[in-house]
């Protein structure tokens, strides 16, 4: 036995004779056993904290999935608002619709048909929506009420009554829009519905002197409320103004491209911001200090 085995032979005797080795071998396991037990529950702790925040952020997508279908509507009738004939006519014409102008009686038809048909921005739209409006194109108090008929987006039918009120024109000469909608209504393909109601203030802000309907840039604020799917109330209300691009829309993207609006889900608080102008479909949502970046719907 060379040394340095001797002197660990012997310190582990000594050990055993000052201790009880059997007490000191079951310390140390229960020592083990103690850390593996808090290593444990510190990882079990972090899996429910990332599950937390994963599934806290599920109906933040749902509700502006909601938001999103009706925005879509809001994008196609703020094309005809602003210019019922040449834009609007391209703009629809791009997504499948016919475009019908009545001006004695002072509505609009714009039908998909009675079949889904895939626009250039990739969605499948079927139905028809109807305009009628009141007073003059681009001048004060002109109002239009908007209303479904069968209407169906990538499958989901869409119900209630958008209004749209030409309030006139800002500081910088920029045309004013205020939005109500009133009993809205999105209807899953597997038949659950969400609620919607929305009090907003659109402003033109590009594009209204040109006839290329692609630079046309609309900013949003104001607040919206309804409930999800599964029947939780939620509210939302802009903190920074919200950034709409026509050209987006186009390619799929009916989200905000910029802009901050804070939203309130059941018993949760969240800020969504959706990024500098880009036509990404991502946004980051902070909940309780802690910011995490999500790919929109």
């Amino acid at each position: 036995m060379n040394i340095f085995k001797f002197k660990s032979f012997l310190f582990a005797f000594i050990l055993c004779m000052t201790f009880n080795c059997n007490a000191v071998q079951a310390q140390g396991k229960f020592k083990n056993s103690e850390k593996a037990k808090m290593l444990k529950e510190k990882l079990m702790d972090r899996k429910n904290q990332v599950q937390t925040q994963v599934s806290s952020i599920d109906p933040v997508q749902v509700e502006a999935q909601i938001e999103a279908k009706f925005e879509e509507v809001m994008a196609m009738i703020e094309e005809v608002q602003a210019n019922i004939h040449q834009k609007a006519d391209d703009y629809m014409a791009n997504n499948c619709a016919d475009v019908t102008h009545t001006e004695g009686s002072k509505t609009v038809l714009i039908d998909f048909g009675s079949s889904p048909c895939v626009g250039s921005d990739g969605r499948t739209r079927s139905g028809n929506i109807q305009l009628q409006y009141m007073g003059s194109e681009r001048t004060p108090n002109e109002e239009i009420t908007v209303s479904f008929n069968n209407y169906f987006t990538n499958g989901y039918g869409l119900n209630g009554i958008l209004k749209y009120k030409t309030i006139g024109r800002n500081s910088d000469n920029q045309l004013n829009f205020s939005v109500t909608i009133h009993n809205g209504v999105l209807t899953q393909p597997t038949g659950e519905t969400a609620t919607f109601e929305a009090n907003l203030l659109k402003t033109w802000v590009n594009g209204e002197d040109t006839d290329n309907p692609l630079d046309d840039v609309f900013q949003t604020t104001g607040n919206t409320s309804g409930s999800l799917f599964d029947g939780t109330d939620f509210s939302s209300q802009t903190t920074v103004p919200l950034k709409y691009k026509l050209a987006c829309a186009m390619q799929g993207n009916i989200y905000a491209v910029s802009g901050t609006r804070s939203l309130e889900i059941g018993e949760d608080n969240y800020s969504i911001s959706y990024g500098a102008g880009n036509c990404d479909k991502k946004a980051t949502v902070t909940i309780n200090g802690t910011s995490q970046k999500i790919d929109l719907w």
